[in-house]
C-alpha cells in the first residue's frame, strides 16, 4: 500500500506496532515475577536453615542437664514450668516470625548413651506449606550431672510467714564457687519460695558436692546464727532444704512534745533555746541516744538488739531561756527546792499520775527511768511547761550628772550559770523596755528566785544602753552606744515589785588622736614623688607638689586615732608599697600615731621596669618554625598574656614586666630580694605537636630577650 504522506504511517503499521509492544511487556513482567518468586523462596529457605542450626545448638546445651528426660521435652513452650518442659528451646521471635518448629527425640538404635533429635521447621511460602528437617545426635554428658537445692524460708516469729527478699547463698565446701538466689512471697509448684535452678531454662546448675547455706535479710538475723548448715547435692537430683530466720526486733518511736500547760497543752511555738533529751540508763553515764536543740518536738528512734524492753528518762534543758519552766509545786505543797524547775520537765521527777518525786535525779537512773519502750512501740509523751513567772522592777537610768536619760533601752539578763550572757526571751523575742523622758522605767522581768538561789549568784541583772556623746578626731561631736549594768537584783518572786538603784551610763569619752606626715621618694632616683596616694587607717591622702603628705585637721584637733596602723602607698608606674611586706618590699614597722602629736613616716616607691620577650617556637628535630602556635606569657604576680606565632614561629610580648629583683635594686633591706621569675608555655591548636613550657628566671627592663621553645611532633601529619 502506498503511503499518503511522506511522514505518516499506515493503519496496518500502527496495529502491528501495538501488538509487538504488548508481547514484549508481557514477557518482561513474567520474567520479573519469576525472578522475585525465586528470590523469596531462597530467602525463606535460608531462614529455615538458620533456625535448624539454632535449634541444634539449643538441644546440645539442653542435653547437658536434661539428657535422661529429653524424650519428654515439649516444643514449643512459652517458658519452663512443671507441666511444659521446653528443655531450653526459646520462644521464637524475629527474624523467625512466621516459622514454627518441633523436635522428636528417641534413643539411637535403643542406645542409652546416644539419642537422636529430629527437628522440623514449618513455614508458608506464597500460600504453600513448606517444611525442612534436620537430625542431630546427642551424647550422654559425662557424669556427674548437676543437681539442685530448693525449699522455703519462713519467719520463726508469730505466723511463720514466708520471707520475701531474703538473699540465700550456696557455697561449695572446699571451693570458692557460689550461687545466690532471692526468696519470693509465694510458693511454687514444688511448695518452694526459693530455688537455685536456672529460672530461664529449668536446668540444674549446682555441681555435685556439699553446699553451705547462708541467708541475710535487713529485718532478720543472719542464717544460721551459729555453726554451719551443709546440704548435699546429688547427680541430677533435687534436695529440699526448708529453714527459718529469726526476726530482728522492730524500731520503736518516742514522740515528745513540749506544751504550754496554761494554753490547753498546745505545742509551744518559737522554742528557740534549750534541748530535748532521751536518756538511756542502760548505757554508762546517762548516754544521750536522741536529742534535739531549738525545737519543741522530738521524734526519737529507739533501736533494739533483742526483744527486751528498754526504759528511758525524758528531760528538756535550759527551757527557761525560752521563757518556760516546769512547775514543781503544782500538785500540793512545795516539795522541791524551787517552785519552778528552770531546766524544764523530767519524767523521772514527774510521775505518770502527775505526782512529784523531787528526790529522784533530774536525769533519771536505773531505778527511776519510767518510760518503758518495747520493740515496735510508738509512744507519745507530752511534757507540760509553764511560762516563767514574772516580777516587776522599778528604776531609773541616768547620765554621769544624775540626769535621766530618755528612751534608754533595757534588757534583763539571767543569772550567769557559766554559759555566758543569756537574755530574757519569750515567744522567740527578746523582752525589753524603754525609759520615759525622766529616765524612769517599769520593767516586767522573770521572777528569778522562783528558780535560782536568793543571793548575788542567783540575781537578775539589768543592762541599759543609750547613745552618748563624744568628740571624735578633729574634735568632731558624735554619738556612740554605751552600756551599763545594774548590780544583781534578788528577792524577785512571782508577783513581787522591787525598786533598784539608778543605773548610770557614763559618757563615751573623747577619741585620742594624732597626726602624721612624711615624704615619698622615687627609690631609684631619690626624687620626691608628686601625687602618690597614701592610706593610713583607711583614710586616704596624696602627696603634694613637693612630694610631701600630711594628715591633719582643717581646723582644731588631731585627725587619726592613736595606735599602730598599716601604711599603703601607690602611684602609677611604681610597685605598690605595703609596710606589711609584699612581692617587692620587705616588712616594715607600722605607723605609730601618738596622742596629740605629729609623727613622721617616710616611704619610697620603686619604678616598674619593662622589657621585650620574643618567644621563638620551633619543631623538635626539623627546627622548622611553627605557625599559629598559642604562646602564653605568665608573670609571677600580675596575670598572663597569650599571643599566636606568625609564619616565622615567633610571638613578641612588648612591655613585658621585668623579673624581680631588678639589676639596679640596692641592697637596702627596705626591699624584698626574693627572686621571682616568669614562665612561658606554648601549645599547637592543630594538635600536631605536644605542648611545652619553660621558666623565664631573668628578664631585664629595656632589654629584648629571645627564648627558643621546641615542640615535639605528636604523630599528626
Amino acid at each position: 500500500m502506498k503511503r499518503n504522506s511522506k511522514f505518516g504511517f499506515t493503519l496496518v503499521e500502527v496495529l502491528t506496532g501495538i501488538v509487538v509492544l504488548g508481547v514484549i511487556s508481557t514477557c518482561s513482567w513474567y520474567a520479573a515475577s519469576t525472578l522475585f518468586r525465586g528470590e523469596q523462596l531462597n530467602r525463606n529457605r535460608t531462614v529455615a536453615i538458620n533456625l535448624l542450626q539454632k535449634s541444634q545448638e539449643e538441644l546440645r546445651k539442653a542435653s547437658l542437664s536434661f539428657y535422661d528426660s529429653m524424650e519428654t521435652c515439649q516444643f514449643p513452650g512459652p517458658a519452663f514450668n512443671a507441666t511444659n518442659n521446653t528443655c531450653g528451646l526459646q520462644v521464637l521471635a524475629a527474624p523467625f516470625n512466621g516459622y514454627d518448629r518441633n523436635a522428636v527425640i528417641t534413643p539411637e538404635h535403643s542406645s542409652t548413651e546416644i539419642k537422636k533429635a529430629v527437628i522440623t521447621v514449618n513455614w508458608t511460602d506464597q500460600g504453600n506449606a513448606k517444611s525442612m528437617n534436620s537430625a542431630v545426635l546427642l551424647a550422654r554428658p559425662p557424669d556427674p550431672l548437676p543437681g539442685n537445692i530448693y525449699g522455703t524460708v519462713r519467719s520463726s516469729g508469730p505466723g511463720n510467714n514466708l520471707i520475701n527478699g531474703a538473699q540465700i547463698t550456696a557455697t561449695l565446701v572446699g571451693n570458692t564457687s557460689s550461687r545466690t538466689t532471692t526468696s519470693k512471697n509465694f510458693l511454687g509448684t514444688k511448695g518452694e519460695n526459693y530455688d537455685f535452678f536456672d529460672s530461664s531454662t529449668g536446668a540444674f546448675v549446682l555441681p555435685v558436692g556439699t553446699w553451705r547455706i547462708t541467708a541475710t535479710h535487713p529485718s532478720y538475723y543472719a542464717y544460721p546464727g551459729a555453726g554451719n548448715v551443709d546440704v548435699t547435692v546429688t547427680s541430677n537430683g533435687e534436695t529440699p532444704h526448708p529453714f527459718e530466720m529469726d526476726p530482728k526486733p522492730q524500731n520503736a518511736t518516742v514522740n515528745i512534745r513540749l506544751v504550754d500547760a496554761t494554753n490547753g497543752n498546745a505545742q509551744i511555738p518559737n522554742f528557740e533555746s534549750g534541748y530535748i533529751f532521751l536518756l538511756d540508763d542502760f548505757e554508762p553515764t546517762h548516754q544521750i541516744i536522741q536529742h534535739i536543740q531549738s525545737s519543741s518536738f522530738l521524734a526519737a528512734t529507739v533501736t533494739f538488739n533483742n526483744t527486751n524492753p528498754k526504759s528511758f528518762t525524758i528531760v528538756n534543758n535550759w527551757a527557761y531561756l525560752s521563757g518556760y519552766a516546769a512547775k514543781t509545786n503544782s500538785l500540793g505543797p512545795p516539795s522541791c527546792v524551787y517552785n519552778y524547775q528552770r531546766h524544764g520537765w523530767s519524767s523521772s521527777v514527774q510521775q505518770a499520775d502527775g505526782t512529784l518525786i523531787c528526790a529522784n535525779p533530774f536525769n533519771g537512773s536505773n531505778a527511776t527511768d519510767r518510760i518503758l519502750v518495747n520493740p515496735g512501740d510508738t509512744i507519745n509523751i507530752t511534757a507540760p511547761l509553764f511560762p516563767v513567772p514574772t516580777a516587776t522592777i522599778n528604776g531609773k537610768v541616768v547620765d554621769k550628772n544624775g540626769v535621766g536619760l530618755d528612751r534608754a533601752l533595757l534588757y534583763a539578763r539571767w543569772p550567769n550559770e557559766g554559759i555566758g550572757e543569756r537574755w530574757w526571751r519569750k515567744n522567740g523575742s527578746y523582752i525589753s523596755t524603754l525609759t520615759d523622758a525622766a529616765g524612769k522605767y517599769t520593767f516586767v522581768v522573770p521572777a528569778a528566785q522562783e528558780m535560782f538561789s536568793n543571793n548575788a549568784a542567783g540575781g537578775l541583772t539589768i543592762r541599759a544602753e543609750h547613745n552618748m556623746p563624744f568628740n571624735a578626731c578633729c574634735d568632731s561631736p558624735q554619738q556612740t552606744l554605751v552600756y551599763a549594768y545594774s548590780s544583781p537584783v534578788t528577792n524577785l518572786f512571782a508577783g513581787s515589785t522591787i525598786s533598784i538603784p539608778d543605773i548610770t551610763i557614763s559618757d563615751a569619752g573623747n577619741s585620742d588622736c594624732g597626726n602624721v606626715k612624711g615624704n615619698i621618694k622615687d627609690g631609684l632616683s631619690g626624687l620626691n614623688l608628686n601625687g602618690a596616694a597614701i592610706n593610713v587607717q583607711g583614710v586616704g591622702n596624696n602627696t603634694a607638689g613637693a612630694g610631701n603628705y600630711i594628715y591633719q585637721c582643717p581646723a582644731a584637733g588631731y585627725r587619726l586615732p592613736t595606735g599602730q596602723s598599716r601604711f599603703f602607698s601607690t602611684l602609677g608606674g611604681y610597685y605598690n608599697y605595703d609596710n606589711a611586706g609584699n612581692w617587692w618590699y620587705a616588712a616594715a614597722p607600722n605607723v605609730n600615731i601618738a596622742s596629740n602629736a605629729m609623727v613622721n613616716y617616710d616611704g619610697k616607691l620603686w619604678p616598674v621596669g619593662y622589657g621585650t620577650l620574643v618567644v621563638n617556637v620551633r619543631e623538635t628535630g626539623s627546627n622548622l618554625p611553627i605557625n599559629g602556635a598559642s604562646v602564653t606569657f605568665g608573670t609571677y604576680c600580675c596575670g598572663s598574656q597569650t599571643l599566636s606565632t606568625g609564619a616565622d614561629g615567633k610571638a613578641t610580648f612588648n612591655n613585658a614586666l621585668e623579673t624581680w629583683p631588678p639589676a639596679d635594686l640596692p641592697g637596702d633591706p627596705y626591699y624584698s630580694h626574693v627572686a621571682r621569675g616568669h614562665s612561658v608555655s606554648a601549645t599547637d591548636p592543630s594538635g600536631f605537636h605536644q605542648g611545652s613550657s619553660k621558666a623565664i628566671p631573668i628578664l631585664r627592663k629595656n632589654v629584648i630577650l629571645e627564648e627558643l621553645l621546641y615542640l615535639d611532633p605528636s604523630g599528626g601529619t
